[in-house]
């Protein structure tokens, strides 16, 4: 049965036509590919594609034909990548060769001027020679600048300005205008600076306190300053008065129109218009906080003539915002700018009519001495101490009589008279002064004040008892007393009829007394002041010991000194 089947197939095999014969042919060439590709290994791969009457495998076929296809493509992508690398070095070799230049450029970028001076391509020190030619205050020194205001006219002399053009510091805004440190940066600026001009102002200097005190001057009769809300403070009420317009020049334009001729070294009208101005706006929860706040104290306070008065003190007020707010609308509108609104307020411990009424209410302490001599001698006894009376000093403040005399020369109206030198007596300016200082000095010792600073004469002098006298040597010795009582102080002074009297005025609340024990003798001497309250001694205190000199022979007599 076997050998039957086989017989058939092997005739249907011989009786099969060639394959390139019809459809059979193409439909057994399909399965003879299906049999290749189903085998494994390369040897049973060769076999299949050498059987079937000679005939070559299709797959050999389309390998053989593609090739040539992926030689071609692999040429084209090489020419390309060599065409794009040259198209690169075309390209970056000149951006290369400007960013070396340009990381190595040291000088002023193109286009750059100050006023009409090119700088383009220059050294720091080759600018500064270009502008010194130019920018000199020097040349402008006799031209004025002339100001307008309403119908008046000025003149300020440019030299008054005491104008100075910094041209150093030009150069150097000229050298670091566009020169970065980021490479890219500084390539951008230089193509920048190219292509665009670049205009430098010179650097100025000038008086601005001067300039400021010429406009003042010119505009001082057009102007009103404005006035704020201002109120006053009353038990249980407040007065509140409203807002006041000004009249006001604009001084920043004024100034930047004046630096700006100067700059250009040219001078025209610089115009100045008075303006209604309002006052700055009230910050309304800044006011309501302070009105509100704790209650103060009033204060002494120095003004810049060295006297002393007394600022008010702030009364609490308790009141809603509501009402306050209210009140600051109604002004507004107000026939008299003028609204009253109640608060209730509470006083601080310390008030200013009680301040006003112990300000220098006792006499502390007071001393005398008799002064007579040369009429040199009178008339610095008598300058000295018209130049203390009246000095006022506020508690911890210190007092110093060799600043306050002034420098003993003769345009001080200082006149040469007896003076120590050693233990000798010879002539200088301002001999007697110190006839003053000794009788200020006890009188601070009755006034128990604190002595900061004194000295003892190198000799006895015969207008004080031996250890209360005190010398002055301009810059070296003085004569230092601070007000330690807690209150003002206030030195009265008077040369007259032959005496000198030091009175120290302020408030002695403790009731505070001192006397003054002296002891020692030949040239040794020592002070003790013994302090007292309501008669009671409280304190002893040892004062600076004085160590005096013999007298060089001939010179027995006592100075006037």
């Amino acid at each position: 049965m076997d050998a039957q089947k086989e017989t058939k197939r092997s005739s249907t095999n011989a009786q099969a036509p060639p394959p390139d014969m019809g459809n059979s042919g193409q439909d057994a060439e399909k399965e003879a590919l299906s049999n290749i590709k189903q085998n494994t290994g390369d040897t049973a791969k060769a076999d299949a594609s050498a059987t079937y009457d000679g005939h070559t495998d299709i797959s050999n076929k389309i390998d053989k034909k593609s090739a040539p296809k992926k030689t071609v493509g692999t040429k084209r992508k090489t020419y390309g990548i060599i065409i794009t690398v040259c198209v690169l070095i075309v390209l970056l070799l000149p951006l290369s060769l400007f960013a070396a230049y340009i990381k190595n450029y040291d000088r002023i970028f193109p286009n750059v001027y100050v006023g009409t001076v090119a700088l383009e391509g220059k050294t720091a020190e080759e600018a500064l020679s270009l502008l010194n030619d130019q920018y000199y205050s020097e040349k402008i020194k006799d031209l004025t600048i002339p100001f307008i205001c309403e119908d008046s006219r000025e003149e300020i002399p440019v030299n008054d300005l005491e104008v100075v053009y910094n041209n150093k510091e030009t150069a150097a805004n000229a050298l670091s205008e566009g020169n970065y440190t980021n490479l890219f940066a500084k390539m951008g600026a230089y193509l920048f600076h190219a292509a665009h001009r670049t205009d430098l102002d010179p650097v100025i200097q000038y008086h601005t306190v001067a300039l400021n005190q010429a406009i003042d001057a010119i505009t001082a009769p057009y102007e009103i300053e404005p006035v704020g809300y201002t109120f006053k403070l009353e038990p249980n009420q407040v007065t509140l008065y409203g807002e006041v317009d000004g009249i006001k020049v604009d001084r920043q334009p004024v100034i930047e129109e004046v630096e700006r001729q100067i700059k250009a070294m040219q001078f025209s009208d610089v115009v100045m218009v008075p303006k209604d101005t309002p006052p700055a706006p009230l910050d309304f929860d800044t006011f309501y906080a302070w009105l509100t706040n704790e209650a103060q104290n009033a204060y002494y306070v120095k003004g810049e003539d060295g006297k002393i008065t007394v600022a008010p003190e702030k009364l609490k007020c308790t009141v809603d915002k509501e009402t306050v707010q209210n009140a600051i609308d109604a002004v507004k509108t107000a026939p008299n700018n003028t609204v009253v609104f109640p608060v209730t307020t509470t006083e601080p411990e310390i008030t200013s009519a009680f301040l006003q009424e112990v300000l220098y209410k006792d006499k502390l302490g007071s001393y005398s001495t008799n002064f007579s001599g040369s009429a040199a001698r009178i008339n610095n006894v008598r300058l000295a101490t018209s130049r203390i009376n009246g000095y006022e000093l506020m508690p911890d403040e210190e007092f110093s009589y060799d600043k306050t005399i002034l420098p003993r020369t003769y345009a001080n109206g200082y006149q040469a008279a007896p003076v120590y030198v050693g233990n000798k007596v010879e002539s200088g300016l301002g001999g007697g002064i110190c006839q003053p200082s000794s009788t200020l000095y006890c009188a601070a010792l009755y006034a128990n004040l604190e002595i900061v600073e004194r000295h003892n004469h190198s000799l006895k002098v015969g207008y004080m008892p031996p250890g209360l006298d005190a010398t002055i040597a301009q810059g070296v010795l003085d004569l230092r007393i601070k007000n330690n009582t807690g209150y003002p102080v206030k030195i009265a002074a008077d040369a007259s009829g032959g005496v000198v009297t030091f009175s120290i005025w302020g408030y002695n609340p403790e009731n505070y007394s001192v006397d003054i024990l002296r002891s020692g003798g030949g040239n040794t001497f020592h002070v003790t002041r013994v302090v007292k309250k309501d008669g009671v001694e409280v304190r002893r205190e040892k004062m600076p010991s004085s160590q005096y000199q013999t007298p060089a022979p001939k010179e027995t007599d006592k100075p006037s000194e």
